[in-house]
């Protein structure tokens, strides 16, 4: 990159730091869902289990889970959008269920919330079609999500050092 001149002061080069930072935090996230993606799509078996795999895995779940609630918490959120009739909201909160179950690897669960998302959700909506999809190949969908969870640790973990050295090696 550019370096910052002799006479700026402390305040323009900790704006250029800040700068360079989120740079490569930024290219580190894209590197991360770049190769999970790829990861994605080596362990889906066809093109509507990849497409529904990328609708129903959390990003980030490790800090989402404890964002969203506790599973009681997100059907009551549902019910109440539905008692409102609004059914693109309780679908979002059943399938948010579903999401959270498939990620703590409960079929019951996701079954349960998949069951709820279907009764709000408009039979021709592509959301109907991704969960009738994860309702009937839930098995495999739970195997795939476990893998998946476990190659983004890595893939993350790896990417984290990766710029980590590249940082180093650019200081010098």
């Amino acid at each position: 990159m550019g370096t910052v001149p002799a006479d700026a002061g402390p305040q323009e080069s900790r704006t250029e730091e800040a700068l360079a930072e989120g740079r490569l935090e930024n290219e580190k996230e894209t590197k991360i869902i770049e190769k999970t993606n790829e990861r994605l799509r080596d362990l889906a078996p066809n093109d509507e289990i990849y497409e529904a795999m990328e609708n129903f895995l959390l990003g980030d779940p490790e800090s989402q889970v404890q964002l969203l609630g506790t599973p009681e918490e997100i059907v009551e959120k549902g019910d109440e959008a539905k008692d409102k009739g609004e059914d693109l909201i309780a679908r979002a909160q059943y399938e948010t269920m579903a999401k959270v179950a498939i990620y703590k690897q409960d079929p019951e669960l996701a079954r349960k919330a998949l069951e709820l998302a279907a009764s709000v959700t408009n039979p021709a909506d592509r959301h109907a079609r991704m969960q009738k999809t994860i309702m009937t190949n839930l098995d495999q969908i739970i195997r795939i999500a476990r893998d998946y969870y476990r190659t983004k640790e890595r893939i993350t973990a790896e990417t984290e050092a990766e710029m980590t050295t590249a940082k180093v090696n650019e200081k010098k």
